[in-house]
């Protein structure tokens, strides 16, 4: 889901009402200490709390919804992760609908990991176009309703290495793009829409110590995966995608993360579904889908530090670029953004925090607003 920078008044007001909402059924004190997982010092609890969605934009009108999130443990399996549930929806006044539900389940003492997203869209997206070298002047939008199932799978093999498989099932209706646009007029791949199934191997290490927050360890995940007519897609092509966070603790409860993304397609790519830049995590500051093709190289760095009690903040800064083969991204090109933000604990026990952040670009600032970090 395309997400674009929202007002900063409109944020805040999220923000307050999410933190008087979820201050009344967590039921804590206000006081944070970050444990260890095999910590087993206070018990851990199942947490759940709900909210109000509200903004405006132009080719929107105005939007309002709601959404949920809930985190637990399975069963009396209480030394296993925490599993998760987020569901959402909002309407706007243009007759758009965003509905959705994802999901992050650890099963049998973490053995098994069960992750994805179910949705549901008809909404905006913004387009400037293929490469790394777009213009911000020329964005034109696009309209586009689509069913979505991801589906992901994975088995403990050994120690913190997962492997497993996963399945991506998406229908796409182009309703309507700008007459005389870029799209229309240079009649990219995927212009008329259709299936797109992308299903292959998925492999992860996973050595974090916190689920949601992590002090030290590393995460990594690949993907390689196959589109085409034999899992039913109309776009054949092949996509290897490596994401990989490394967290390290300078002192109590302050922490550097780095992430590096990369990726490479080859084949028949539909526009909507190339590799790209920007949106609430790959990287803040840009709108998302600023830059887009078939491969992309992005590194990220955030530093993470206590502000007071259940406030924290972050600093930010990332640099990145794509590219139509993998070997060009070693060229110059390089776009770079950073930025800051504030943390508010939502769910003390498994550290989930919601978060507000700004990016800054080359365009204009960028604010989001959603739960969890961006890596």
């Amino acid at each position: 889901m395309t997400t674009k920078p929202i007002k900063l008044t409109a944020a805040l007001l999220c923000l307050v009402l999410f933190m008087a909402f979820s201050g009344e059924i967590s039921g804590q004190s206000d006081t944070l200490d970050i444990k260890e997982p095999n910590d087993t010092s206070e018990a851990k609890k199942n947490f759940i709390a709900a909210y109000p969605i509200a903004f405006y934009l132009p080719e929107t009108r105005l939007a309002f919804g709601g959404a949920c999130i809930y985190t637990y443990f399975p069963g009396k399996e209480k030394s296993s992760n925490p599993s998760l549930w987020q569901m959402g929806g909002a309407y706007t006044l243009n007759k758009q609908i965003l509905l959705y539900v994802s999901y992050q389940l650890f099963l049998r003492q973490n053995r098994t990991e069960i992750f994805g997203e179910i949705g549901y869209f008809d909404y905006v997206f913004p387009y400037f176009g293929t490469g790394n070298a777009t213009i911000y002047d020329q964005e034109e939008n696009y309209y586009a309703n689509f069913p979505r199932i991801y589906f992901n799978y994975l088995e403990r093999v050994k120690g913190n290495f997962r492997a497993g498989g996963v399945i991506k099932f998406d229908l796409f209706n182009i309703k309507e793009t700008l007459e005389d646009g870029i799209l229309e007029s240079s009649q990219v791949t995927g212009i008329e829409g259709g299936v797109v199934t992308n299903a292959g191997l998925l492999m992860r290490y996973d050595s974090r110590d916190i689920v949601f927050l992590p002090n030290k360890g590393l995460f990594a995940t690949l993907e390689v995966t196959r589109s085409g007519k034999l899992v039913g897609s109309e776009y054949p092509y092949t996509e290897v995608f490596l994401n990989a966070s490394a967290y390290f603790s300078l002192k109590k409860n302050h922490v550097l993360a780095t992430n590096l993304v990369t990726g490479a397609q080859v084949g028949e790519v539909p526009f909507y579904k190339l590799l790209t830049m920007g949106g609430p995590k790959r990287p803040r500051g840009i709108i998302e889908g600023r830059y887009r093709d078939k491969s992309l190289l992005l590194l990220q760095m955030e530093y993470r530090f206590p502000i007071y009690k259940r406030f924290a903040g972050v600093a930010f800064a990332s640099t990145g670029r794509v590219a139509e083969q993998y070997k060009d991204l070693a060229s110059a090109g390089f776009h770079y953004n950073v930025g800051g933000g504030l943390r508010f604990v939502l769910d003390k026990n498994n550290k989930l925090r919601l978060r507000l952040d700004v990016g800054f670009g080359s365009d204009k600032p960028a604010f989001y607003f959603t739960v969890g970090e961006a890596f």
